[in-house]
C-alpha cells in the first residue's frame, strides 16, 4: 500500500516534532503535542469519538510557571497555559499531568483548533493512512492486546480500511538503534533505543536518534506528494 499521509496518534510530543523536523507533517492532527499519558486514555478518546475530551465543562486551564518551548514556533515561553481534563485527569489541578501541555482549550482559538483537527481526522477515512503511535516503555508499555484494540477502534468506530499503524516502543540505553519486532496486516511494532540523556519529551537531543526514528517512517511506501492542509480542509 502506498500511503497518502502520515498521522501521529501520540502519545507524547516527539512524534509530531520529529515528523515536522523532517517535513513529514503537512497539517496539524488532533494528537499532536498532547500527552495522553496511557494507552487506556488514548483508546477511550478514540473510542468515545473525542466527546469527553472536547466537552467544555471538562477542561480546566492551568498556569505553568516552567520554561516551555512552543512546539510550532520554537519560541521559549517562561510561562504558559496548559489544559487538564476532569474526565481523564484524576488530579486535574496538577499542571504536570495536564493532557494538553501546549494548548488552552478554554480559549476559543485553541478549542476551535481541535474541532478542526477532529474534522480532519474524520476525512482521513478517504485516504491511505500511515498512523504512528510512539510509547515510552518506561511509563506506558503497551501490550499486543492494546495495539489490536487501537486497530479495531480505527476500523469499527471510525470506518478506516486502508491504513497501517506503526507502533514505536522507545527505550533508553547506551547502545542506540532500531529494529522491527513484529509485523501484521494492520500494524507493525518497532523498538527504538536512544541515549538516556537524549530524551526531552519532544524531538530527541541526539540527531542520530531523530534520524533512526525517521528512518522507521521512511521504510514505508509513502507518496512524495502527500495530502496538503488545503486538501484536507476542503
Amino acid at each position: 500500500m502506498k500511503f497518502n499521509t502520515i498521522y501521529s496518534l501520540g502519545s507524547r510530543c516527539q512524534n509530531s516534532e520529529i515528523l515536522k523536523k523532517y517535513n513529514y507533517r503537512e497539517f496539524a492532527g488532533f494528537f499532536d503535542f498532547m500527552n495522553t499519558q496511557t494507552v487506556y486514555k488514548f483508546n477511550h478518546i478514540l473510542h468515545d469519538d473525542f466527546n469527553e475530551i472536547l466537552k467544555r465543562e471538562n477542561n480546566v486551564a492551568l498556569v505553568c510557571n516552567q520554561l516551555t518551548i512552543d512546539p510550532e514556533t520554537g519560541v521559549k515561553l517562561p510561562t504558559s497555559i496548559r489544559t487538564s481534563n476532569k474526565f481523564y485527569n484524576i488530579d486535574y489541578n496538577d499542571v504536570h499531568a495536564a493532557i494538553f501541555p501546549h494548548h488552552d482549550l478554554t480559549s476559543h482559538k485553541d478549542y476551535n483548533h481541535f474541532i478542526k483537527c477532529k474534522e480532519r481526522f474524520k476525512k482521513l477515512v478517504n485516504y491511505n493512512v500511515l498512523f504512528n503511535y510512539t510509547f515510552n516503555i518506561w511509563e506506558n508499555n503497551i501490550s499486543v492486546a492494546d495495539m489490536e484494540s487501537i486497530v479495531n477502534i480505527l476500523k469499527k468506530t471510525h470506518g478506516f480500511k486502508n491504513f497501517k499503524v506503526c507502533f514505536i516502543g522507545l527505550r533508553k540505553d547506551q547502545t542506540t538503534g532500531y529494529r522491527k519486532v513484529q509485523t501484521n496486516e494492520f500494524y507493525d511494532v518497532w523498538e527504538l533505543t536512544i541515549l538516556p540523556s537524549s530524551f526531552s519529551g519532544g524531538a530527541f537531543s541526539s540527531d542520530k536518534s531523530n534520524e533512526d526514528y525517521i528512518n522507521i517512517i521512511k521504510s514505508y511506501n509513502i507518496e512524495n506528494k502527500r495530502i496538503t492542509k488545503e486538501e484536507i480542509d476542503k
